[in-house]
């Protein structure tokens, strides 16, 4: 059965990648070493090939936030597009269609 690695939390995958290249670097088979764990064959070898650089070793593997995408609107704007809106009708605004107004 193949795993798919998005189901997991990110420190579960780090100790998956860790464990994983550790098995391999004391002689098993990589192949052998990423089917016990449940993924794609390729899988292991983008996790060895990152570790054999330079200056990087096991730390290649660690979990990281992802970024996302940058703020477009600063604090101050936010707060402010916050109350233009919080309260008000979208006609107001001179605006047919009404998609911020909640009915409770």
């Amino acid at each position: 059965m193949r795993r798919d690695g998005r189901t997991l939390d990110h420190a579960k995958l780090e100790t998956i990648r860790l464990m994983a290249v550790e098995r391999v670097r004391k002689g098993k088979s990589a192949p052998a070493v990423i089917a016990s764990h449940g993924f794609d064959r390729t899988t292991i070898y983008k996790w060895l090939a990152v570790t054999a650089k330079l200056g990087v070793g096991l730390d290649a593997l660690a979990s990281r936030s992802a970024p996302g995408r940058p703020r477009s609107l600063t604090s101050p704007q936010e707060q402010q597009v916050f109350r233009w809106i919080n309260g008000n009708d979208p006609r107001q605004y001179g605006l047919d269609l009404g998609l911020w107004c909640w009915q409770s």
